[in-house]
């Protein structure tokens, strides 16, 4: 059972999966199977935020060149592949906030009361740059090159 929203967004709930093209993004989060209630159980389904982050992300493949009015070029369809595929694999509770930029590049971004910011941001050349500031106001710039990096840095943030 697959269910469209505005933008194409089609969500087919069996296992925890996601299989991603630039017509369609589904995501199969836990819990939810084919034999139960789907239908109804949809439109909580859209609030939950990585839910909200895949169509934020499949957005962005409706962006044209200049999207931004300053001469951005237009959002490569591998890196909004790559950037579903770190959302996906991420809790509903460590969802951060999605941006494209004028870069071409995705920014991921989270920050906490005390004043600690995190930030990952994803090129196209499969480079993914960090940047911190910790609740001393010190930064710090690291480049990493996995997921399983971009996962694990994520987890130390919350932790």
């Amino acid at each position: 059972m697959s269910i469209n929203s505005t933008f194409d967004f089609q969500a087919i709930f069996i296992g925890n999966n996601i299989n991603v093209n630039p017509i369609n993004i589904s995501y199969h989060p836990k819990g939810y199977a084919t034999n139960t209630a789907t239908k109804f159980r949809y439109l909580d389904l859209k609030k939950r935020p990585t839910i909200k982050n895949i169509d934020r992300l499949q957005k962005l493949y409706l962006l044209d060149n200049n999207w931004d009015g300053y001469g951005a070029e237009k959002i490569d369809t591998s890196l909004i592949k790559f950037c579903v595929k770190v959302i996906s694999l991420l809790d509903d509770d460590k969802q951060p906030l999605v941006n494209p930029t004028g870069r071409n590049s995705i920014q991921m971004e989270y920050e906490k009361e005390d004043g600690t910011y995190f930030e990952l941001e994803f090129f196209k050349e499969d480079v993914i740059n960090l940047f911190r500031i910790d609740n001393a106001g010190n930064e710090s710039f690291k480049t990493l090159v996995s997921i399983k990096e971009v996962l694990d840095s994520i987890n130390s943030y919350f932790n």
